[in-house]
């Protein structure tokens, strides 16, 4: 009899008109903690969902424990045995942490009346952190912990609970290595007493050492299962982790740089930066490349002046600037499209035309009155520029795929003629046509005299378009590569094992 507990079977599913699953097939067995790693896009969130009882497969079968399992709801899921702890905590945040882990399950004393027994909720909560090994004020308010114990108290909710399964999303995502000691031995607790665990995760050093076996899951299928036990473990999850599909790789593209525009140095910020320096010159496009919750993206809303510098200092043509907002930063020339999708930051109800020139309202300004033809004529000109396809003007965004909601978004920026443009992962969820569009228009502004700074999970990506490549790990800068320097096997050590570059 198989001992595995949870079991895919050519599981497919599409989302929309994509397909996101490919006849996935993957085990979890009893007792184990299973890592599945993937890039952006990759299907790992849509499998989470599935499991979750979000979405429900478009072909193939889910099995649990040998019978059909296909989850209504989350909460079906959770009756089921199938827990989920997503990327963001889901703890009641006035509540004190013994009342968090009594939701939905309250002790009561039986007198004349029905009260609930206060005495034994904080005992009882008392006891399930000592059981686990960690130590936790129970009549803290969940909003007065950080991160890492949030975390740890949905762990030791789901311990309370009948569930054999915990599907762990991400959640080592903004925690430093300091902070997953703690949750990684509570996960270990779990997997003593016999509960199964899917973690995912991006950070290759967590798989390594938590997992006993890893999926590497890339365009929708399985492609590999390592033995996270083998001595050699760490080396080889680099090796396969960083290993990108041919159909992902992207010619390099030299490009002689010019002066400097844009120094940082000593960065620091409450939200994970920790004393990053770079120099961005004119006409170069410059890669941030990083596992997720390297301070990356950290760095691009530092440089906006999103967050605000505990440490260090930001030259813009050799003048100190002072970014007290991103109000500043596009005075002085600064433009940034987050890593948030371009469907969330456009106006999706609105024309293509207005969402172009939204932020350059006065460039079409007549006498008394907007000057709608002249507004018309520069959509026009940068549907042609950048290949935006559709078939007219007037298309609301929200009717365009998201390759042509990204191209305008950079219409948007490029009509306002930056000196400097900030773009956090350009190409997530685009296809592959429109990703070549993409690099292209970003090339050929560099090659206009703009300076770019491309930050991206995608190791092919920042390979093939950038002239320099910054890798960061844990808030700092591990190595700077000039692009004919650079392998995948090079960013991959760097963003993983590497020290602060000197």
């Amino acid at each position: 009899m198989s001992n595995n507990l949870i079991e895919l079977q050519n599981v497919c599913a599409i989302l929309g008109r994509t397909q996101v699953l490919d006849h996935v097939n993957l085990q979890l067995r009893e007792g184990e903690i299973l890592g599945l790693w993937g890039d952006n896009g990759s299907g790992k969130s849509v499998l989470v969902s599935l499991l979750a009882g979000v979405h429900a497969p478009s072909q193939g079968q889910i099995l649990l424990d040998g019978k059909a399992y296909c989850p209504s709801s989350p909460s079906d899921a959770q009756h089921r045995g199938v827990q989920t702890i997503f990327q963001q905590p889901a703890l009641l945040p006035n509540l004190s942490v013994a009342e968090n882990l009594c939701i939905g399950a309250w002790p009561f004393r039986h007198g004349r009346f029905l009260h609930v027994d206060w005495k034994a909720i904080y005992a009882q909560a008392e006891e399930s952190f000592c059981e686990l090994g960690c130590r936790i004020d129970v009549h803290a308010a969940a909003q007065e912990l950080n991160l890492a114990q949030q975390r740890l108290v949905e762990l030791v909710k789901v311990s309370r609970s009948d569930a054999r399964v915990l599907i762990v999303d991400e959640l080592d995502s903004v925690l430093t290595v300091q902070e997953l000691a703690p949750v990684f031995r509570v996960l270990r607790s779990l997997r003593a007493r016999g509960m199964s665990v899917l973690y995912i995760s991006h950070r290759i050093e967590s798989l390594a050492e938590l997992c006993d076996r890893v999926c590497i899951i890339s365009e929708g299928q399985i492609k590999d299962t390592l033995d996270a036990g083998d001595p050699d473990s760490r080396g080889r999850l680099i090796e396969r982790l960083c290993r990108a599909p041919e159909s992902q790789r992207h010619p390099r593209i030299y490009q002689p740089a010019g002066r400097v525009v844009l120094q940082a140095e000593g960065l620091s910020t409450a939200h994970g930066l920790r004393g990053a320096s770079l120099q961005l010159r004119k006409g170069e496009v410059l890669g941030i490349a990083g596992f997720l919750g390297s301070g990356r993206s950290a760095l691009a809303r530092a440089l906006f002046g999103i967050d605000p510098l505990l440490t260090g200092s930001i030259t813009l043509n050799q003048a100190k600037l002072s970014l007290r907002s991103p109000n500043d930063a596009v005075r002085h020339g600064i433009g940034y499209i987050s890593d948030a999708s371009a469907d969330e930051i456009l106006c999706k109800n609105l024309p293509i035309a207005q969402n172009i020139t939204m932020a350059n309202i006065r460039g079409i300004q007549g006498p008394y009155h907007l000057d709608l033809r002249l507004e018309q004529e520069v959509c026009r000109a940068f549907r042609e520029k950048l290949v935006i396809q559709t078939a007219e003007d007037d298309e609301q965004v929200q009717h365009l795929s998201r390759g042509n909601q990204q191209k305008v978004l950079l219409a948007k920026w490029i009509l306002l003629n930056p000196k400097v443009l900030i773009i956090d992962e350009p190409t997530r969820g685009v296809d592959i046509g429109a990703k070549s569009d993409i690099y292209a228009i970003l090339r050929k502004l560099a090659s206009q005299g703009m300076a770019i700074i491309v930050v991206s999970s995608e190791i092919p990506e920042v390979m093939g378009v950038c002239d320099t490549i910054y890798v960061m790990k844990e808030g700092r800068i591990t190595a700077v590569m000039p692009s004919d320097e650079v392998t995948e096997e090079k960013i991959g050590y760097y963003s993983t094992i590497g020290d602060e570059a000197q």
